[in-house]
This record gives C-alpha cells, sequence and structure tokens, in this order.
C-alpha cells in the first residue's frame, strides 16, 4: 500500500526551481538516484532514510482533467504525483508539505484521495471585481435542430462541470425572480423547468452574467437556440479565454449546433451585479425567430462553429488557417479573442447569399435586427412556413395595394411622436411609465386620425376588417416607394389601432407594459397582454414590434400585404 498525492499543475518547474523547493522542505534526491529520472526517491532527516518518490510531470490533455479539479482552477496543464511507500505514518506529513509547496509555486491543487480532499493557496477561478459603468460583453449562441432541447439542459451542465463551472446556472427559472437554485434542488430540477417553461433564464457565476436555454419549443420550431454573456475584461487572461474557447467548442459539439457565434458587442451597462444594453450598446442580431433559421448573422463574428453542411458549403470561402476541424464540423477562429466587427479581418466578412439580410429601417427605433432568410443555407435550415404563409395572403390584399405612389396623400395626416422616443428598453421605468400612459391617452385620438388617412386614400373603414385592409395596404405599399419618410408616427397610430382590435375580438386581452427583462428588445414596451394559450410564445402581442417589422419589410421592397390584418390577427386567435 501506498500513500498518493496527485499535484495539477497550471505550469511546470524548471529543474533549478524544483530543487531548492525540494531542499525548503527539508527533503532531498537519493544519493544514488538521477533527478531527471520518471521516478526520484527522496530522503529526508541526517540519516537520509526514505520519506517519499516523486514522479516527473505528466502533460495533460483538457480532457483529463477530473470536473473536481476544473472547478477549482484554471488551465491545468501538467501532473505531478508523490508517494509514501508502504504508507509509514511519519513520512505522510512531509509528503504533504511537499505537495502543497509544488501546488503553491505552479498555481496548481493538490488532490489526496486517500481523504477526498482538495487544498490549494487561496481561489484559483476568482476574477478581479469589474467597476461599474461601461463595459463590452462576450455573446455566445448556438443553434441546433429543435429535437436537441431534449438533451440540451442535462448537455449543459455536464459540458460546464467538465470546462467552465462558472456557466453552471447559480439560479434558473422561467421568469425573474429566478426561484431554482442548482445547489438546493438538484440537475433533475433544472432540466423539469426548462422542459416544463420552454424557455429558461439562469445566472452563472462571474465573468458570466447571464444565460438561457430552451428545454422544449413549439410543434412547428425547426431549430433552437442556447446563448450564454460574459464580461470581456477577464478574458485576457489566456487561462479564461482557453477555457471560453473549450465550453464554446465543446457545447456546440454536444447539442449538434449546425451554427454558432462568438461575438463582442460593446456599449452595455454594467451595475457590478446585472447587465444590459442601452442607447449606446452595438446591435446584436438574433437569427432565429419563432424557431426559423434566417441564416448567418449580417456581420462578421469573431468565432464560428460549423456543422458539417454549413462547413461544406463555405469551406471554399473560408481561409483554412482558420479552422479547426472537430469530426465532421469545424471551429472557424478569425481572431484569437472575440474582438469588436470593426477590428476583425477582412476573411471574416461572409460572402453576402449566406447572411441574414437586415430589414430594420433607419429611424425605426428598434435596436433589434428584422430579418429575412439568407439566400443559401443548408436546404433542411430554410424556414418552411413563415415566408409561405405571409406571402399567400398577397392575393387577398392586392386590389387594397393597388395604389400607386403618386396618390398617395398625406397632405391632411398630423404625425406625432412619443415623449422619450420608441426606445423602450432603454427609458428609466417612470419614463416607460409615462410614455405607456401618454399612449394610452392619445390611442383614440390616434385612431381618428389613422383613419382619417385611410380614407383619404381611398380605402373603406366601414368596419374594423375593412379598417385593418387599409392600413395594411398602406404599409405593405408605400415604405418602400417613399423609403426616406418618416414612418414612425404611422407605425405607432397602426399598432394601436391593432392592439385595439384584438382587445375587442378577445375582450380578456388589455394593454400593459411588457414585464420582459432588460436583455430583450422588448423590455418595457407597451404590449397587448392576457393570452391564455400562447405556449412558449408568452402571454403577450407585441404589436409594435409586428407593426414596425412590417415596416422594415415593405421598405425593403419585400412587403407582405395581409400580415397585417390577417396573418397576425389570426396567430393570436389561437393564442388567446
Amino acid at each position: 500500500m501506498s500513500y498518493d498525492l496527485r499535484i495539477y499543475c497550471a505550469q511546470n518547474l524548471e529543474s533549478d526551481a524544483l530543487a531548492a523547493l525540494i531542499t525548503q522542505v527539508k527533503l532531498a534526491v537519493a544519493p544514488d538516484s538521477d533527478p531527471s529520472d520518471d521516478v526520484v526517491p527522496l530522503v529526508r532527516g541526517r540519516r537520509g532514510s526514505y520519506c517519499c518518490t516523486l514522479q516527473s510531470p505528466v502533460l495533460l490533455e483538457a480532457e483529463d482533467v477530473p470536473e473536481e479539479i476544473s472547478g477549482l482552477m484554471l488551465g491545468a496543464r501538467f501532473l505531478l504525483e508523490v508517494s509514501v511507500e508502504g504508507s509509514a505514518e511519519a513520512d505522510i506529513p512531509h509528503a504533504i508539505r511537499l505537495a502543497r509547496r509544488l501546488a503553491e509555486a505552479t498555481g496548481g491543487v493538490v488532490e489526496d484521495p486517500q481523504t477526498d480532499a482538495y487544498w490549494s493557496r487561496g481561489k484559483l477561478r476568482s476574477v478581479a471585481p469589474v467597476e461599474r459603468g461601461r463595459v463590452d460583453v462576450i455573446e455566445m449562441n448556438w443553434y441546433a435542430p429543435a429535437a436537441a432541447v431534449e438533451a440540451a439542459p442535462r448537455g449543459w451542465l455536464k459540458v460546464a462541470r467538465r470546462c467552465l463551472p462558472e456557466a453552471l446556472p447559480r439560479r434558473f427559472g422561467g421568469t425573474e425572480p429566478l426561484q431554482g437554485r442548482l445547489d438546493r434542488d438538484g440537475d433533475e430540477k433544472f432540466a423539469e423547468v426548462a422542459t416544463e417553461e420552454g424557455m429558461i433564464f439562469f445566472a452563472p457565476t462571474l465573468p458570466f452574467t447571464h444565460g438561457s436555454l430552451r428545454g422544449s419549443v413549439d410543434d412547428d420550431a425547426q431549430v433552437t437556440s442556447f446563448s450564454l454573456h460574459a464580461i470581456r475584461d477577464p478574458f485576457d487572461d489566456p487561462r479564461w479565454l482557453q477555457a471560453l474557447r473549450r465550453y464554446f467548442v465543446e457545447f456546440a459539439d454536444q447539442v449538434g449546433a449546425f451554427a454558432a457565434t462568438c461575438e463582442l458587442v460593446r456599449g452595455h451597462e454594467w451595475s457590478g451585479r446585472t447587465v444590459w444594453g442601452s442607447v449606446n450598446t452595438e446591435r446584436s442580431a438574433f437569427p432565429a425567430p419563432l424557431g426559423k433559421w434566417m441564416g448567418l448573422p449580417p456581420y462578421p463574428v469573431s468565432w464560428l462553429w460549423l456543422g458539417s453542411e454549413y462547413l461544406d458549403l463555405l469551406r471554399p470561402h473560408l481561409d483554412a488557417a482558420s479552422v479547426t476541424p472537430f469530426g465532421v464540423s469545424g471551429f472557424v477562429q478569425f481572431s484569437a479573442s472575440p474582438v469588436g466587427r470593426n477590428v476583425l479581418p477582412a476573411h471574416a466578412t461572409l460572402p453576402a447569399d449566406f447572411l441574414a439580410r437586415d430589414l430594420t429601417p433607419p429611424g425605426s427605433g428598434y435596436r433589434s435586427y428584422t430579418l429575412k432568410p439568407a439566400e443559401r443555407m443548408p436546404a433542411d435550415l430554410r424556414p418552411d412556413l413563415l415566408e409561405r404563409e405571409i406571402l399567400a395572403l398577397a392575393t387577398a390584399t392586392a386590389a387594397a395595394g393597388a395604389l400607386s405612389a403618386r396618390t398617395l396623400d398625406l397632405s391632411t395626416y398630423r404625425a406625432f411622436a412619443t415623449p422619450y422616443g420608441l426606445e423602450f428598453s432603454s427609458l428609466t421605468p417612470r419614463q416607460a411609465r409615462q410614455t405607456f400612459e401618454f399612449l394610452m391617452h392619445a390611442r383614440e385620438e390616434r385612431i381618428r386620425e389613422l383613419r382619417a388617412l385611410v380614407e383619404a386614400n381611398g380605402f373603406s373603414t366601414a368596419t374594423t376588417d375593412d379598417f385593418l385592409r387599409g392600413v395594411d395596404a398602406l404599409l405593405s405599399v408605400y415604405p418602400s416607394t417613399e423609403p426616406h419618410a418618416d414612418w414612425s408616427s404611422i407605425g405607432i397610430d397602426a399598432a394601436l389601432l391593432l392592439g385595439d382590435a384584438l382587445i375587442a375580438r378577445h375582450p380578456h386581452l388589455h394593454w400593459r407594459i411588457s414585464s420582459a427583462g432588460k436583455r430583450y428588445g422588448d423590455h418595457q414596451a407597451p404590449v397587448i397582454g392576457g393570452m391564455r394559450n400562447a405556449g412558449l410564445s408568452g402571454p403577450d402581442a407585441h404589436v409594435m414590434q409586428i407593426t414596425f417589422n412590417i415596416l422594415a419589410r415593405a421598405q425593403d421592397g419585400d412587403p407582405h400585404p395581409g400580415f397585417f390584418s390577417t396573418t397576425y390577427p389570426g396567430q393570436i386567435a389561437a393564442k388567446a
């Protein structure tokens, strides 16, 4: 029998430094031994009696490091072992002292298998506090087939424990305040809540600020997504950066992601506990709305994961030196660490036909991207419902859109604006409440103004359906013919009409301020709440966002007539 100690080291010791350390703990290399041997006997005392043996360092691969060690230190690269042959009681304290000094000198951890105890000099995975103020945030997003949701919650925990324990969900839940605690409720509860809620949010440990994943999806969803956000500063340390890179790749592989992105988004606000976007925050795209894949982001990112089909399509356009194969997939690294889009190399910009197309008009008031599917993507990812459903209604509204730009009459229309603009997510709670009350007070007057505009352009408003169809025509036709006009006022008026029409059809619905968290684009926006069968899409109808998305598509020359008056009200009827 022997008493064994393992020392996981972040760095190796040069022979002179190792010899000096052995001397400091009052041990010595046995006289008849060579210090360069794989196993070196050490002696103690004047008589030079045997104490223990020291094995030469073994280089570790990342997968060789136990989860317990990953939870205690960053970047374990070498393994040393100290053994007391025969388990002589008097020699064990000397061996432990040696092991601890080795761990201290190499930034490592001692494992004592006999007692299941671990020792290190201080905390080896902590990060320095980040001062309040403006920070840059690393955003990682993984995209996988919808079927991946079943195993994703447990897969997240598995990969986090192996690679990046800070990504574990300390607290989790479907809404804030997050009620679940992993240390109290366990893995199965985390997976159960994710499945029940559909979308689950969680609070990890710094340098990570928040994350989300899906545990179930709507029946018509083709794809799903998972995310993790972190403050950038700690990743100047190459050990943190290595852990981040490993997690990005291994979770992508775990869930069978067809694509994943890692990017730096600049200009967030940090309170010391919470991070959120403001008017100064760089826009970032979410290319998988409603479980439909729109394509790769419409701008370059620092890191990409590409599944086999995407990799085959893009390989001719990629710099071979930037691609690391992982089985049939590939990790594409355009920069060593996540950096701003403006400093990425030219080859980080992928061919435009692979990118989701941004339809968001300047001045629309929305910081989120309105995306149209990319021209090229793997065939099984192309949206199978959204585009065809909307375009199928074009015939029904063709007559309403027959007017030409020359007949547009805005001469009597009185535009207006909200007191603090349309960046609802950047308002203070007081400003958001004042904006909401302003809109509710002006609602009837603004709908009358919109009615006069619709009638002035030759459309009937005799019934609500007629009124909606007339507005549908305006939204679908005119933005493309007058792309520089300020459509914000008409967009607000149309959203107010749509909201009131939904309430008239479903009296249990009501206007409210969105309670979505600060990380979401509709934070504090006026919405229609109270839907009873909304499923995973949530209980709110985001009428303002829908209206401005329609305007954005029309301004890009891609109108979807019928969506405002027919498709969207029909979707709400199924959920109300």
